[in-house]
C-alpha cells in the first residue's frame, strides 16, 4: 500500500507543482487521480472516493463530488489516499547537504557556477518528488536561488514552487557571513551588504532593497517600467 500511494502523490505533484520537467509545457489533456481517499487540508476527515481533475495542467476539481469528464484518461490507485502537497517553510535547495563540513567548503571553492547550479536543480527535483510543492528558500549565494526558482517557473527544470531570499542577512564574522573562518584577502574585498553581510538598521534595511531588486521572493515575472 505504501508503495501505491507514493506512485499516487508522486502523480498528484506532477500535476500540481509548477516544475514540469525539461521545457515540458501543461498538457492539453485532462486526467483524473482516484483513489480510496482524499484528504484535501480544509478539515480533519477524509474524503471518499477521492477524486481529482486535472486539464490543461491544472487542477479544476477536487472531492468526491468531482464530475469526470466525457474522454478523461483516469488513473485509479485503488486503496490509496491522495494529498495537497507539501509546503517547506525553511530550506537551502542550493546548498547540498553534507555531514562534512570542511569537505562541504572546499566543495563550494573548488565547483565552478554551472556545477553548484546543476548540483541545486539535483535537489530541486528531489524537493519535489518527496512531496513538496512549495519552498521558501531562505538564502543563498551567487543567485542561484533567483535562477533555479525563474527555471522551474519556466518549466526548463521540474522542482517545487520558490519564494526565494537571494542572503540571508547576518552581522561581519556572523553565520551569514561566507567568508568567516577563511584568512582576511582571501576574497579580495569583505562582505558587505550586497553579500547580505550588514552591521547596523542602515546597512540592514540597504540588504533588503538590494536582495528585492534583484529577485527576491517575487514568483512572477515582475513588470517593466517604475509603477
Amino acid at each position: 500500500m505504501r508503495n501505491t500511494l507514493l506512485r499516487v502523490l508522486l502523480l498528484l505533484f506532477f500535476f500540481w507543482a509548477p516544475g514540469y520537467g525539461q521545457g515540458q509545457q501543461p498538457t492539453n489533456r485532462t486526467y483524473v487521480l482516484k483513489a480510496a481517499r482524499l484528504f484535501d487540508g480544509k478539515s480533519n476527515a477524509l474524503v471518499t472516493p477521492g477524486l481529482v481533475v486535472i486539464a490543461d495542467g491544472k487542477i479544476v476539481a477536487v472531492g468526491a463530488s468531482a464530475n469526470i469528464p466525457a474522454g478523461a484518461e483516469v488513473i485509479d490507485s485503488g486503496d490509496a489516499t491522495l494529498l495537497p502537497g507539501f509546503i517547506d517553510a525553511h530550506t537551502h535547495l542550493t546548498m547540498p547537504f553534507s555531514d562534512d563540513f570542511r569537505q562541504a567548503e572546499l566543495n563550494r571553492l573548488e565547483k565552478t557556477v554551472a556545477e553548484q547550479a546543476l548540483d541545486a536543480s539535483v535537489n530541486a527535483r528531489v524537493t519535489l518528488m518527496a512531496g513538496f510543492t512549495t519552498v521558501r528558500d531562505v538564502g543563498s549565494t551567487d543567485y542561484f536561488d533567483v535562477g533555479l526558482r525563474n527555471a522551474i517557473r519556466d518549466g526548463v527544470v521540474p522542482g517545487p514552487r520558490m519564494l526565494v531570499t537571494v542572503h540571508a542577512l547576518g552581522s561581519t564574522g556572523g553565520h551569514c557571513d561566507f567568508q568567516d573562518g577563511f584568512r582576511q584577502g582571501l576574497f579580495g574585498h569583505e562582505s558587505g551588504p550586497l553579500e547580505g553581510v550588514i552591521n547596523g538598521p542602515d546597512e540592514a534595511r540597504y540588504a533588503v532593497r538590494l536582495d528585492h531588486k534583484y529577485g527576491a521572493i517575487t514568483w512572477m515575472r515582475p513588470p517593466s517600467g517604475c509603477g
